[in-house]
């Protein structure tokens, strides 16, 4: 029997890369139809929180990379009516200068979802509100679409494989506020060692 040691976060990793790899497969084909882009925040404009394997990886890259600096101010493009009802919501606490995200190769998968079409379970088609002539992605094929049951359901799987390899409670999620919180105290307490 090999001693292979298993990463709890890989399982973790290949679906983020699936989505990722979907995200730009779909931004590419219908660029002339979606408006996401670098320096829209409007999508960051609401306190998320993450399961614990995605927890886990976000923590372990701000323990290794710092902490971003925040700089919550609206860009150009969050100025849109169409984003009226999230004027005053605080921003994410890491949404960073000229709207750029401070964990953005960790960010979370809803992250990596905001404004590409969604197959939701109720049969309807949701995106943002700027693409596809103002939120209507219904023609767009449904292999350019992210099905929410099937993408929530690998979720939850990839949680409850990481937290039988780690030995945590399945139960639980974290927002990102207290991700910050944690990894602010995590490195203030290891110069303090030092």
């Amino acid at each position: 029997m090999s001693d292979q040691t298993i990463d709890p976060l890989e399982n973790l990793r290949r679906l983020l890369t699936m989505v990722d790899t979907h995200s730009k497969r779909v931004t590419d084909k219908h660029s002339d139809q979606m408006r996401c882009q670098s320096g829209c925040t409007a999508c960051c404009r609401q306190q998320l929180s993450v399961a614990r394997a995605e927890a886990h990886h976000i923590l372990s890259w701000l323990l290794d990379n710092g902490v971003p600096d925040q700089d919550p101010a609206p860009t150009a493009i969050d100025q849109h009516p169409l984003f009226d009802a999230l004027s005053g919501q605080a921003p994410c606490v890491f949404l960073g200068p000229e709207g750029k995200c401070g964990i953005y190769p960790v960010r979370p998968i809803i992250c990596r979802t905001h404004g590409l079409p969604i197959d939701l379970e109720d049969d309807r088609v949701d995106t943002c509100p700027l693409n596809f002539d103002d939120g209507d992605a219904s023609a767009v094929p449904q292999s350019d679409r992210l099905n929410l049951k099937a993408l929530n359901t690998r979720v939850a799987l990839i949680e409850s494989i990481f937290c039988q390899q780690t030995g945590q409670q399945t139960s639980g999620r974290f927002e990102l506020a207290e991700l910050r919180r944690i990894a602010l105290k995590m490195l203030s307490d290891a110069q303090t060692t030092h």
